[in-house]
């Protein structure tokens, strides 16, 4: 309940949405339109007493869709994001065929065709960049995690395979450090990350919200010097904690 993109707050939102066009889905004829990739799906709701159509658009797929189109479409003149990523490019039409872009992993979106209409649920973050790729997009929590590394100054980020605990949830890795520039220091600080890939490009990857000071979001903790600790990592809270061993 207080989670601001907890799945209660989205069925609350599609059902505030229903409500709002219940005419709509009382009557309405479906169309399923032909999509270009066999790992997303759209079709149009087009109500009959209101003349209302709806583009509803799905990503099945663990990774970020560039572009997507879907034949089968009737033209329409403008479009206004109900569902989805409010900052991805506009829909375009070419004849019959609507292209949706910029699509996040497991995601939705629903387009209010030929209306203008306010957006009520956006858990998607887009980033415009010509090299797009998953890790653009927020992890999901849908998608489950088997493997995860842990990169930072204590291994020249070069990736190290944490162990996944029982609850199949928590990933643990145990270490000690030390300052390789001076031996005799008490004290410690690794800079790290997390991510599911221990290659280019990482995927799915967490540190902590960017700032001024740390504009690659990462981990920043100062430990004692040789002396083991364990970190611990949830991806899908992106809860992270350390303590000593």
């Amino acid at each position: 309940m207080t989670t601001e993109k907890s799945l209660l707050k989205l069925n609350n939102a599609i059902n505030s949405f229903r409500k709002t066009h219940a005419s709509s889905f009382a009557d309405a004829d479906v169309k399923h339109l032909t999509a270009s990739i066999t790992s997303t799906a759209a079709y149009i709701i087009s109500g009959k007493k209101d003349n209302t159509k709806f583009l509803c658009v799905y990503n099945l797929s663990s990774k970020a869709c560039d572009s997507a189109d879907f034949t089968g479409c009737n033209s329409f003149s403008s479009s206004s994001c109900i569902m989805g990523d409010t900052e991805a490019p506009e829909l375009s039409l070419s004849g019959t065929t609507v292209s949706v872009k910029k699509i996040a992993p497991f995601s939705f979106r629903v387009y209010a065709l030929d209306a203008t209409e306010t957006n009520i649920w956006d858990d998607e973050t887009y980033t415009a960049n010509e090299n797009y790729e998953p890790a653009d997009e927020e992890p999901n929590v849908q998608k489950n995690y088997s493997v995860m590394y842990i990169r930072g100054n204590m291994n020249n980020w070069g990736g190290t395979q944490m162990t996944l605990l029982k609850d199949g949830k928590t990933f643990s890795y145990e270490s000690s450090f030390s300052d390789g520039s001076n031996s005799s220091a008490s004290k410690v600080t690794i800079i790290f990350k997390f991510c599911e890939n221990n290659g280019t490009p990482w995927g799915d990857n967490w540190g902590t919200e960017k700032t001024s000071s740390n504009k690659d979001g990462n981990f920043i903790i100062t430990l004692d010097a040789n002396v083991p600790y364990v970190i611990t990592f949830n991806p899908y809270t992106n809860t992270m904690n350390c303590n000593k061993k």
